[in-house]
Formats: C-alpha cells, sequence, structure tokens
C-alpha cells in the first residue's frame, strides 16, 4: 500500500494551541500519531511525508523515523531546516527505513495513477488536465477556506485526515461521498 501525510510537526509544542490539536504536550501528541501511523501501516508500505515532519534535530528526528512502520519517502516542507541526505549520514545506520528527498516536489505512480507531492498547494501541476493526474500536499492544516479548490487536489496533512496517514483510494471515496 501506499500511504500519504503531512504536518505532523513532532516535537512541536506550538502547533497544539494553533491547530487545536488534542494533547496536553507534544510529548502525547508524538506518542499518539505514532500510534496512529503504526495501526494503518505496515512494514512493506509506502509513507509519503510532504513535509514538516519534525520539530527537532537529526538525532531526535531519527529516533521518531525508527519507531514508525514501513518505508518512509520525506519531501521537504517550510518547517524541515533539519532535512538533508548529509545530516542523516552522521548517524551512520546501516538499516534504516526512510529516504530523503531533498526536492520539494516529487512525481510518483500510485497502482498506474500519476500523483505530483509537494508540501505546498500548486495552482497548476504537470498532467492536471490532459492526463487527470492528482496532486497531494500539506501546509494548509486544517484552514477550511485555504483548501486547493481543483477535485483532484487533496490536503494530506494529518488535521484534516484523523491525525493518520491516507491512501489515494480513500481521499478519492471521501471526494465521492461530498
Amino acid at each position: 500500500m501506499i500511504f500519504y501525510t503531512s504536518d505532523l510537526h513532532l516535537g512541536n509544542t506550538n502547533i497544539l494551541k494553533y491547530e487545536n490539536r488534542p494533547w496536553e504536550t507534544a510529548e502525547e501528541m508524538n506518542a499518539a500519531l505514532i500510534d496512529e501511523w503504526n495501526f494503518r501501516v505496515v512494514k512493506d508500505d509506502d509513507v509519503y511525508v510532504l513535509g514538516d515532519f519534525s520539530f527537532k534535530g537529526v538525532s531526535v528526528t531519527a529516533e521518531f523515523l525508527e519507531q514508525l512502520n514501513g518505508h518512509i519517502h520525506l519531501i521537504r516542507g517550510n518547517h524541515d531546516a533539519f532535512m538533508s541526505r548529509d545530516s542523516f549520514r552522521y548517524l551512520e545506520l546501516v538499516k534504516h527505513h526512510w529516504v530523503v528527498d531533498e526536492g520539494w516536489y516529487k512525481k510518483i505512480n500510485d497502482n498506474g495513477r500519476e500523483v505530483i507531492l509537494c508540501h505546498f498547494p500548486i495552482m497548476y501541476w504537470d498532467g492536471m488536465d490532459d492526463r487527470g493526474s492528482y496532486h497531494l500536499y500539506g501546509h494548509m492544516h486544517s484552514r477550511p477556506n485555504k483548501q486547493h479548490p481543483h477535485k483532484n487536489a487533496f490536503n494530506v496533512g494529518v488535521d484534516v485526515n484523523s491525525y493518520c496517514p491516507v491512501t489515494l483510494d480513500e481521499l478519492l471515496a471521501r471526494r465521492e461521498s461530498k
């Protein structure tokens, strides 16, 4: 399976108030987000994190990553200062299950469907009209007036997805039920 998520903000106390998240402390939030993730994602699943994964440095971020199931693909967000391949090299982790994509934009195939991934919502993306590709983004959190208007654009942030990663099929089913 392929899952998507964004804006976990692990370790960030301010996000609790900003998004009115249901936890008292960042530690409670971290534990709950990790539990929700691992409830849905198994070892062989792929998870694309579209930015703002952690507010901690490389060592603590690596500790978060080691607790999570799946093959994790990190795409840069505006709060991901820690994120580069070089910053993780010093940990000398022989067996890690994550990939750091240093860019802001990635195109993948999800079961024959073209998917454009970026932390920020993009007004126009490759294949939007002629191929019916999908655009998944984060950054906007739960602000309803800031969501992308195109029918094939989906916010995968935890704040609008029950605090867990989601599949493209789930996003499409939710769109059809509205």
